[in-house]
């Protein structure tokens, strides 16, 4: 299931997400409050939040949020990338958190950001603190993401607003890992460029990455959140764009 919320009913609100499972969620407003409980295997991608966002009980989600705090207990294998001036809070029934940079935007983001009282700087998303917690086991509570699994999140609506990239910028490790990653890309396709491969085997070779492709799609869940993106761009091809995201909920 894929769903996206953005209107001024949801502005301001406390929201509580309970048992989503298989999900991506959008809820691309200046929120109050959210709470997140027993959510497996799911995206939740949160607008400005003004006091906190809490995590509790849920297994193999992902988490991109701005807010003034964050804290999770209970919670297994989770991703969390975060832009807060506050030290994440984890209780020591917590594994396998791993943290990462705030890693994606959306037009009105800085917007709600003002909203909701939010600044870029400070960004404390790689200083959690476990509570209750000798220190000794913390490794096995949290990580932080390492760069060479870091990828930015893109939000796949069109909107109207200022915002044009990441209002806190990514930390350099992860900006150069970034850039090697894209300087890869642009290797292969000048590689491609000069080959000396034949027609049949460059069809092929094309063949055999679209493949591979479809392949990684399935495994990451990716064709799901692609196919529930279908009806939305359908629907703002015939509007000749997709203006805002208010009151858009797809099964």
């Amino acid at each position: 299931m894929t769903l996206a919320r953005s209107s001024g009913t949801l502005c301001q609100s406390a929201v509580k997400i309970s048992k989503c499972n298989d999900s991506f969620i959008y809820l691309l407003s200046p929120l109050r409050s959210v709470l997140i409980e027993k959510c497996q295997r799911s995206t939740i991608i949160l607008g400005a939040v003004e006091t906190s966002v809490d995590v509790n009980k849920s297994e193999h989600i992902t988490v991109i949020a701005a807010t003034r705090r964050f804290s999770a207990q209970g919670c297994k294998s989770c991703n969390i990338h975060l832009l807060t001036p506050n030290t994440p809070l984890l209780f020591n029934t917590n594994s396998n958190i791993t943290f990462g940079p705030y890693h994606t935007f959306y037009p009105n983001l800085e917007e709600h950001m003002y909203a909701a009282g939010l600044a870029p700087l400070p960004n404390l998303w790689d200083q959690p603190h476990v509570l209750g917690s000798s220190g000794l086991d913390d490794d096995k509570i949290f990580e932080i993401q390492k760069p060479s699994d870091f990828f930015t999140f893109t939000i796949p609506f069109q909107m109207e607003g200022k915002t044009k990239e990441i209002p806190v910028g990514l930390p350099s490790k992860y900006q150069k890992a970034l850039n090697q990653r894209l300087q890869k890309v642009e290797d292969w396709h000048k590689l491609m460029g000069e080959t000396s491969m034949t027609s049949d085997q460059k069809k092929l070779l094309h063949r055999t990455v679209q493949a591979k492709f479809q392949e990684w799609l399935q495994t990451t869940g990716q064709a799901r959140l692609l196919q529930d993106l279908v009806v939305p761009q359908q629907k703002a091809e015939a509007s000749s764009s997709l203006q805002s995201l208010d009151k858009l909920s797809l099964d």
